[in-house]
């Protein structure tokens, strides 16, 4: 199988403005109109900045995750695959150096505990598994280093299997009806057109409010009237 190889391409606008309207929102949205009159959204460009390239001037690989990321040396490994081969090495370093004077019987149970350690979680693979391991613990904490890194990559070739090249021995076995279920059909039996759309919304014309009359305001005033009228007739009494 060979290696996937993605090409970015820019992402088509399946709605094409018709007005000025819609033109300033497309353009407001990141697209912009090819010389075939084609819209189209580019993808960002994904270049560091100089700052970053002078400051980080190599860009590396990581070969244990495969991520990518840049350093100011020339490594092999990005920070988080290194913190983790650190952290294992000494601690399994601590095992091997607590049991360099004591008897042969606790030099192997230390041996079997580093081994433990060494052992693939996934497939039971060993770390210098049929090579002949020296007898001395000196010589074992002197090797250790390149077996906890090939213990690494192993272990990280089961989880990010689709980033390596293909392999059999490290592919997840799934059934055509389980890859069918959980992936959907195949991409090769159909073909999608991936682009976006945008929903223009209905232009509302508003109207300015007029005038109203409230009757409660004109009741105010057929009372104020009444009340008026009847002023006269009460001092006329009084006199």
């Amino acid at each position: 199988m060979k290696k996937l190889q993605t090409k970015s391409e820019p992402i088509p606008l399946l709605t094409p403005p018709q007005t000025d309207f819609e033109r300033r929102v497309a353009e407001a949205s990141g697209f912009v109109q090819l010389p075939s009159g084609q819209w189209v959204r580019p993808e960002p460009d994904l270049q560091a900045p100089v700052e970053v390239i002078r400051k980080w001037p190599y860009p590396r690989r990581c070969r244990a995750c495969r991520d990518r990321f840049r350093s100011r040396r020339r490594v092999a490994y990005c920070g988080s695959c290194r913190a983790i081969l650190d952290n294992a090495l000494r601690k399994l370093e601590s095992i091997l150096r607590n049991a360099l004077n004591t008897t042969q019987e606790n030099q192997r149970e230390a041996w079997a505990k580093v081994e433990v350690e060494l052992t693939c979680r996934q497939c039971g693979w060993t770390e210098n598994a049929g090579r002949a391991v020296p007898t001395d613990l000196r010589l074992m904490i002197e090797y250790l280093p390149g077996w906890v890194e090939r213990a690494h990559v192993h272990f990280f070739r089961h989880v990010y299997w689709n980033r390596f090249k293909y392999n059999r021995r490290f592919a997840p076995r799934i059934s055509p009806d389980d890859m069918r279920s959980t992936y959907g059909p195949s991409p090769l039996d159909q073909v999608q057109i991936i682009g976006l759309e945008i929903e223009h919304v209905a232009a509302v014309e508003f109207k300015p409010l007029g005038t109203v009359e409230i009757p409660l305001l004109r009741r105010a005033t057929s009372l104020e009237d009444a009340e008026d009228n009847r002023k006269p007739d009460t001092a006329a009494s009084t006199e």
